[in-house]
């Protein structure tokens, strides 16, 4: 007989975390509203869809759901040729319960995935922000429980009062889905897409409330708002069947659990210009390394599914590093190579979908806009803090240990500057994609200057980074940051409004991270001058930073001794 303690003390035994959650939430009054706003929600949108419905017996009315076409000379201002509302023998209207059913089914799914992206980032960032406030986060991290277990405990468990609603919304939806004429399989497809796509947001959401914490409740709404406005984005375009633009930010497309409903809308074979909403005709115009993954439905999805393992697996990497421990980085620089392969080979597919030359020199400027944002954000994970930068400048000085040991402990240590490391990332991106541009690519030349100059411009942005946090000053990784976001930035800002072009002046083009704008009109020796000139601010940079570093170790020895 089942025994709802027994289920109880068997959660408390395998995942305390996860029943500290559940019973503090599981209220009845909480779980009577939970159920409450369900049906209610589920009602409003039975009724609404009632209401679209001819109301009236006379006919020579249009209609989405009627399936007439008008005689002869009727009244059609908007030149309709179906739609039309005709009674059959039986004094019923002739209408497309197949269509009917089918919005109904999209109209839950679209709610239910802005519900569970939205609300659930809130959830668990507000979680943590109060579990920070209450100081009770640091005991939880005291505690002798895994924790990848503590992680997955406060993933099922802070939202679960969300799940409730929308799984109470799981019978209606099949039951419509079915209706409209879709497979079981594809409707349980999109469940299982949008379950990876919750997991894959949850931690970083998680991730961005371990980090964000101390902003007195503004991470919540920072995040929350974020997710909002990227999901109605997505869905808003994703109703009109605009999924393909044929450039890398295609790949953020593939981020987006909606995606997997369009092969729903396929499979009932519904005129595309009658389902409309999550058309999927354009999914075949999407393309990774020139094949079409997104024509079936097991490749479209199984990519999807690919895509949130691996940026699931490193969230997961990093949300164990920092629950640990609050000051470590979120990654190790070995971690970050391997970070680095996955993100160039998954991006880079969406930039080859056109050989055409025009094309190709577009998406690259925008894939090196995407290298740029993960450049920054490896420095922000990766660059330690100053105190551990002081701790191994004096283990250095001490020791003086050899040169070959200094290179590993540059690629490698976790304390140590992160310059070279990040100059070993984008080396990494440049060994995979140097032979793409040779084999497929007009103009190899450019983009591949293009490449270097960016580079050189994301190397300084790490070593003013490392020397920022190198003063003593607090808050540093805040100024940091902000230093990295103004070189970044501001000097392609202040090039526009100035009207500085780079047609007519393409020299302060090149130190940006568009090089490629300019490289048309560039000379040899313009670019040569730009190159040596960055590669001088990058050795001025290391050698200050080195120096900085003996002056700090040797000082502090001195105290110690």
């Amino acid at each position: 007989m089942f025994n709802p303690s027994r289920v109880l003390d068997w959660l408390g035994e395998h995942n305390p975390q996860f029943f500290r959650e559940a019973k503090g939430r599981l209220k009845s009054r909480n779980i009577g509203l939970a159920i409450a706003f369900s049906v209610a929600a589920q009602l409003l949108i039975l009724q609404a869809f009632n209401s679209f419905l001819p109301n009236t017996n006379k006919e020579g009315i249009f209609n989405r759901y009627c399936l007439g076409s008008p005689p002869p000379n009727t009244y059609n201002p908007n030149n309709i040729s179906d739609n039309y509302c005709l009674h059959d023998l039986l004094g019923n209207w002739m209408l497309n319960w197949q269509l009917w059913w089918l919005d109904i089914f999209l109209t839950i799914s679209a709610v239910a995935i802005i519900a569970l992206l939205v609300a659930g980032t809130y959830l668990l960032v507000a979680d943590l922000s109060k579990e920070e406030g209450r100081g009770t986060l640091n005991l939880i991290r005291l505690s002798p429980q895994p924790a990848k277990n503590i992680l997955l405990g406060k993933l099922l468990g802070v939202p679960i009062l969300l799940y409730f609603p929308v799984c109470l919304a799981i019978p209606l939806n099949l039951v419509a889905g079915l209706a409209a004429g879709i497979p079981l399989v594809l409707i349980l497809a999109f469940y299982l897409t949008l379950a990876a796509g919750c997991t894959c947001l949850y931690r970083g959401a998680l991730l961005f409330g371990l980090v964000a914490s101390g902003w007195g409740g503004l991470q919540n709404w920072l995040a929350a708002g974020a997710v909002w406005w990227l999901s109605t984005m997505a869905t808003t375009l994703a109703t009109q069947g605009f999924w393909a633009t044929h450039t890398p930010f295609d790949w953020l497309t593939t981020f987006y659990p909606g995606m997997a409903l369009s092969y729903g809308v396929n499979s009932t074979y519904l005129p595309v210009k009658t389902a409309t909403a999550f058309s999927g005709n354009k999914l075949g115009d999407l393309l990774w390394y020139g094949q079409p993954l997104w024509n079936n439905a097991v490749t479209g999805i199984g990519f999807m599914l690919l895509n949130y393992f691996i940026w699931s697996y490193w969230l997961e990497q990093g949300l164990e590093r920092r629950f640990r421990n609050g000051n470590s980085t979120l990654f190790t620089k070995k971690q970050s190579y391997q970070i680095t392969a996955c993100f160039i080979v998954l991006s880079s597919g969406f930039a080859l979908q056109s050989l055409e030359a025009n094309q190709l020199m577009e998406n690259f400027g925008i894939l090196q806009v995407f290298i740029a944002i993960f450049i920054c954000s490896l420095i922000a994970v990766l660059i330690p803090q100053r105190q551990a930068l002081q701790d191994w400048a004096r283990y250095r000085y001490k020791i003086r240990s050899s040169r070959r040991n200094l290179i590993r402990e540059l690629i490698l240590g976790e304390k140590s500057p992160i310059t070279l490391a990040i100059a070993l990332n984008l080396g990494l991106m440049g060994v995979y994609l140097v032979p793409l541009i040779l084999l497929l690519c007009l103009n190899k030349l450019l983009i591949i200057i293009s490449l270097l100059l960016g580079a050189n411009v994301l190397v300084i942005c790490a070593a003013i980074a490392q020397q920022v946090i190198l003063f003593s000053i607090p808050k540093s990784k805040f100024f940091a940051a902000l230093a990295v976001g103004s070189f970044v930035i501001l000097p392609p800002i202040f090039l526009v409004f100035t009207g500085i072009q780079s047609q007519t002046l393409p020299l302060p083009w090149l130190s940006t991270i568009l090089p490629l704008v300019a490289l048309k009109e560039a000379s040899s020796r313009a670019i040569i001058f730009s190159a040596l000139g960055q590669w001088l601010v990058i050795a001025l940079l290391n050698f200050q930073m080195a120096r900085q570093l003996q002056k700090i170790s040797a000082s502090n020895y001195k105290l110690a001794g």
